[in-house]
């Protein structure tokens, strides 16, 4: 078994950027409205506020809080706002 090499620094001496996060599931706003926070937690700030019927992708999970976004992660929403995304 090879053992992994940590990234070696640029020229500017930064490390190599860390790889995309890749979603694991699409889920729907079922709530009239959903606060997307800026970390998982009912009194963290709040970034915007989504729709019903708007989709998000997810990223993360921590407890019943989902990291949500579009092509990367954004924010975080509850799980009790959301349900799996159907397809259309």
């Amino acid at each position: 078994m090879a053992a992994s090499i940590p990234s070696a620094p640029t020229e500017s001496g930064a490390a190599a950027p860390a790889p995309k996060a890749v979603a694991r599931e699409t889920i729907e706003v079922r709530a009239q409205a959903a606060n997307v926070r800026k970390d998982a937690g009912a009194n963290a700030p709040v970034l915007r506020t989504a729709r019903k019927g708007e989709r998000f992708a997810v990223f993360s999970q921590k407890d019943d809080w989902l990291e949500v976004g579009d092509k990367q992660p954004a924010g975080w929403i509850h799980r009790s706002l959301v349900e799996q995304a159907t397809e259309r």
